[in-house]
């Protein structure tokens, strides 16, 4: 493993231990995922001003993505202030990889 591997391991699960902590530990988890999304925002348009500018054919792609990362991150902002940590994490994890399943079942249907 290099060592620019190993330091975006750690970087990573640094990020996930505080998401976690800031979830679990702070007094609104709406405004705690808001914090997150906007790191995250930063982050990426960080990472964007790096990278050629798309073209026009992918926009409504990001813009789909983008407005369903929206729906989710309300949606678990939403269940994390129902139920404990412990229980809405795993089942949202599991949500999320069916839910990706299940789109590209119906775009490769619809292309």
């Amino acid at each position: 493993m290099t060592f620019g591997v190993f330091l975006a391991v750690l970087t990573a699960a640094f990020l996930h231990a505080s998401w976690n902590a800031l979830i679990k530990f702070g007094g609104s988890k709406y405004t705690g995922l808001l914090i997150m999304a906007i790191v995250q925002g930063m982050i990426g348009f960080g990472v964007a001003l790096t990278r050629p500018f798309p073209g026009g054919d992918v926009w409504p792609w990001l813009l789909a993505s983008g407005l369903a990362h929206v729906v989710c991150l309300y949606l678990l902002s939403h269940a994390y202030e129902q139920g404990d940590l412990s229980r809405v994490y795993p089942i949202s994890r599991g949500r999320r990889r069916s839910s990706c399943c299940w789109s590209a079942g119906w775009c490769s249907l619809t292309t």
